[in-house]
């Protein structure tokens, strides 16, 4: 019977040697997962105002 499963799990950055770094990664991960959320709401809006003028 297996009593525990080790994980491996890819770890670009060590955060132990390059903290700095880590955080900085971190950073930009968030900036760009916010602008894509921005950019696909914007779009959608865009969209659904074309559909809007049409049925006018």
């Amino acid at each position: 019977m297996i009593t525990h499963v080790l994980a491996a799990a890819p770890q670009p950055v060590d955060t132990t040697e390059q903290g700095p770094l880590g955080f900085v990664l971190l950073t930009v991960m968030c900036v760009v997962l916010v602008a894509a959320l921005f950019f696909m709401d914007r779009v959608r809006q865009r969209i659904e105002d074309r559909n809007g003028q049409r049925d006018q």
